[in-house]
């Protein structure tokens, strides 16, 4: 399968589910249930760099879609308390 230009071996399709899987556990419902990207923006409390990391995760464009790499590279990847905001999002 073609990696659409992407920098590593990251499938494009990977990095859309890890966007839903992000979307979901943020959400905390089932993400087609509440009409996809939608179901973010109706989030009042959504912060905007988990915002921006989902809707760069879910980019129609495959092209333009970034891969793992460029991901982990977004502030709110790259400081400490990442896991612990994972944590939190999953509990």
């Amino acid at each position: 399968m073609q990696n659409h230009g992407h920098s590593n071996n990251t499938r494009p399709e990977a990095v859309w589910s890890f966007g839903m899987t992000l979307l979901n556990v943020y959400v905390g419902d089932t993400v087609f249930c509440l009409r996809g990207i939608r179901a973010l923006n109706s989030v009042a409390h959504a912060k905007k760099d988990i915002k921006e990391i989902i809707t760069k995760t879910l980019e129609k464009n495959t092209y333009a879609r970034p891969d793992m790499n460029q991901l982990f590279l977004y502030p709110w990847f790259c400081d400490s308390s990442c896991f612990e905001r994972i944590q939190k999002l999953v509990h």
